[in-house]
């Protein structure tokens, strides 16, 4: 359920700063077939679903193929995430004949294999009617799904200790960092994830103190606020209500620099991607309108999502 609401003609707008002319998308290769929607010069790549594991009682993953054509990207990169475009129609975009017809999710890599060509995503289940979970319950092997190219999100600059406190969804993305174990000496993790989430082969976790807690709303946070923890950077992502008290205790309490704290909404509670979505380019809409600067509401974005 979504708290926010937009209406048709907002949506129409909003989607309109996306299109191939307003973003000035070179259409050359770009599939006729893809989603047209454009935040920033990014290919659609062509995936095929090879596989499907179910790794906990919530948590099912599925390994993908790349179109032989694409360009080779490095896979092992840590935090390297893309944009799966789910083919369900999501709520905000009902009866809008512009509007996509797939629903555009953000998903780390949580797994891949350099030899084979092949790379793995997580997706924790809950409920039924969102559109991935809709898309989950009638995908096959061999079904075929667009994706934008992979990028890296934010990896902590290196440190002596690093503290990463995760929920579900952010967890493939603290292992990618964990496994590549350049930026930091020694780590903590705390996670609100199911331990059957790390009941899995993942030997780069011998030496990581790791602390679990439940899921249930403030948790997660009150274990990070409330507890000794020594560090001297912060990696955290998750629920975008939970990461603002720790990114508010990282700043007052640890006094942690700018450059050493990174935390990050993943997900709001009660709003879809969808919404944050559109969120975010109503936030960018009024912003250019302004002639604000971008950096500024970038970071403005990252407290409000």
């Amino acid at each position: 359920m979504n708290t926010e609401k937009f209406s048709t003609t907002e949506v129409v707008e909003l989607l309109s700063l996306v299109t191939a002319d307003a973003t000035g998308q070179d259409l050359s290769h770009t599939p006729a077939d893809s989603p047209q929607r454009f935040y920033g010069n990014h290919t659609f790549l062509h995936l095929r679903i090879l596989r499907r594991e179910k790794r906990a009682a919530d948590l099912t993953r599925l390994w993908f193929a790349v179109d032989s054509t694409a360009k080779t990207y490095d896979w092992s990169v840590p935090n390297l995430a893309l944009r799966l475009e789910i083919p369900v129609t999501p709520e905000e975009f009902a009866d809008i004949q512009q509007a996509p017809k797939t629903a555009s999710r953000a998903y780390t890599v949580a797994d891949y294999d350099v030899e084979r060509s092949e790379f793995a995503v997580d997706f924790v289940e809950h409920g039924t009617t969102s559109p991935v979970m809709q898309w989950l319950s009638t995908v096959n092997v061999g079904d075929a799904i667009y994706s934008w190219e992979p990028t890296q999100h934010r990896v902590p600059e290196a440190c002596q200790h690093l503290l990463l406190v995760a929920d579900a969804t952010a967890l493939p993305a603290a292992l990618s960092i964990l496994r590549d174990h350049r930026v930091f000496t020694t780590a903590t993790v705390i996670t609100s994830a199911d331990p059957a989430h790390l009941d899995h082969d993942y030997p780069f976790l011998s030496n990581v103190e790791i602390h679990h807690c439940s899921a249930q709303t403030g948790e997660l946070s009150g274990r990070v606020v409330q507890g000794e923890w020594s560090c001297d950077a912060v990696w955290a992502c998750g629920e975008s209500g939970e990461m603002k008290p720790i990114r508010a205790h990282a700043k007052k309490v640890w006094e942690l620099p700018k450059q050493r704290l990174q935390v990050f909404g993943y997900w709001r509670r009660e709003h879809s991607g969808t919404a944050s979505d559109l969120t975010r380019l109503r936030v960018m809409r009024d912003a250019m309108a302004q002639g604000e600067d971008p950096e500024a509401v970038e970071q403005r974005l990252e407290e409000i999502l």
